[in-house]
């Protein structure tokens, strides 16, 4: 299978818009692959497989973030296979966000 690099990085965009800006789980997981998997860094949530991922999305995630949430892309490096974004969040508020924000509220969020 031939790569696309740049169509790479649109889904990933896809992506982080169906999470964040349009808050949509079912065009979110739409994006990924047949065996998808995530694990949310800063708290080491997340899911394997479709099931438990919209569960993690639907519990945790999508719609637990301040409705102000920004995600800004810092660096992003394309390979072959392989994408790594380094983004970081802003909000002005954590009051409704659950366990997917405690780390970020130890560390003195805006």
């Amino acid at each position: 299978m031939a790569s696309n690099p740049q169509g790479l990085g649109a889904k990933f965009d896809a992506h982080i818009d169906a999470e964040f800006k349009t808050r949509d789980i079912d065009a979110t997981i739409a994006t990924m692959g047949n065996a998808p998997h995530v694990t949310h860094v800063p708290t080491m949530t997340g899911g394997n497989g479709r099931d438990n991922l919209r569960h993690f999305y639907k519990t945790w995630f999508i719609g637990h973030w301040p409705e102000n949430t920004e995600i800004r892309l810092v660096s992003r490096t394309i390979g072959e296979h392989r994408l790594i974004d380094e983004l970081t969040s802003v909000s002005t508020t954590i009051a409704t966000c659950p366990r997917s924000c405690q780390a970020l509220s130890l560390r003195g969020a805006r």
